[in-house]
């Protein structure tokens, strides 16, 4: 019953919380008898306490008093401070909305590698979100092996027993393709950040080529553009655009790239929708408010850091072993002024 590695140390809640697939707080509340815990968790927990003499430690009743109430946003190559995509702190303010009432704060971490992971453990963190993840990171696993609770955002894990949160990323490039090309369009670039298989950008890749084939056109492979997210690679790509003239419209997945194309098109001497039709993908708070208003794909990034944060305060009450849940949000198009018929 001891876990591996583990018979030359006294147990500790953390050990006692990963065999019972519940959290360190849900073993807290045992000890204490308080929370919302159900009472086949608890006999389930008291029971290990039994089978493995566990004993408080010094540690151990630290934690028996308090947790860390902490939870931890995890995404893969974010960088504080350079990151100019606000679709980050729309969703940790939806996380926010939920778990500030239940006493916990939050901190969003940028990971690269197994490091960022037992950083992450070595700070009693209660539980974590983690935003666009690959099956193929290595840290993947090492987060699910952790025992913390947690819930997968924004990631397509095939063949892994987890807690996602999506939206239907295909159905969401396929109703803005379909609106361009309803409005004449024929010439269609596609903008988004590189395509790796099992990603979101990948699945909003998938939209699009579907909506042109429904329409019996073939995307060329220079239709094609893979950049950043961000207003600055926007910018700069609309400037390197601006040479073509093979194109009317351009699809992007994300806002933030498609209002940085209406600032450099502007600098072009360009104009949106007239010369050329541009939509995102977001609807984030600032898209409204560009000249022109921005056509685009309405997520509720917020709401999604709700649900996510709600999903996982549950699995920290009833403990990780209540099984996984699959949530996919509906996308919705946002009709707005940078999309136009193409000029005869």
């Amino acid at each position: 019953m001891v876990p591996e590695g583990r018979a030359d140390r006294p147990l500790t809640i953390r050990d006692i919380a990963r065999m019972a697939g519940v959290s360190t707080a849900t073993v807290s509340n045992v000890l204490n008898g308080t929370g919302r815990v159900a009472q086949s968790t608890i006999e389930t927990v008291l029971s290990i306490m039994e089978d493995t003499n566990f004993k408080l430690n010094a540690s151990a009743r630290t934690l028996r008093q308090k947790t860390s109430r902490l939870i931890a946003i995890l995404v893969p190559g974010f960088v504080m401070g350079t990151n100019s995509n606000p679709y980050y702190w729309e969703f940790v303010s939806g996380v926010s909305n939920v778990v500030d009432d239940e006493g916990f704060d939050v901190i969003l971490k940028g990971i690269s590698s197994l490091d960022d992971i037992r950083l992450v453990d070595e700070r009693d963190i209660d539980g974590i979100l983690i935003i666009g993840a690959f099956g193929f990171m290595e840290f993947v696993d090492a987060i699910i092996e952790l025992g913390i609770p947690v819930v997968f955002v924004d990631s397509y894990l095939e063949g892994k027993a987890v807690n996602l949160v999506n939206l239907d990323d295909r159905y969401g490039t396929y109703l803005a393709t379909q609106h361009v090309l309803a409005l004449g369009h024929r010439k269609v670039l596609f903008a988004s950040s590189k395509l790796i298989p099992g990603g979101v950008e990948n699945e909003r890749f998938y939209g699009y080529k579907e909506a042109m084939e429904a329409s019996g056109l073939i995307v060329e492979p220079d239709c094609l553009i893979e950049t950043d997210i961000s207003f600055e690679a926007g910018r700069q790509l609309a400037h390197r655009l601006s040479d073509r003239s093979d194109y009317t419209a351009v699809v992007t997945t994300g806002d933030a790239l498609a209002l940085g194309l209406l600032r450099g098109f502007y600098e072009c001497g360009l104009q949106v929708p007239r010369d050329v039709s541009v939509i995102g993908f977001d609807d984030l708070r600032q898209s409204p408010y560009a000249i022109p208003a921005l056509s685009t794909v309405h997520q509720d990034v917020v709401q999604k850091g709700e649900r996510a944060a709600q999903r996982l305060l549950r699995l920290m009450e009833e403990g990780t072993g209540q099984g996984t849940e699959s949530i996919r949000l509906t996308p919705r198009l946002v009709v707005r002024e940078s999309c136009a018929p193409p000029r005869a």
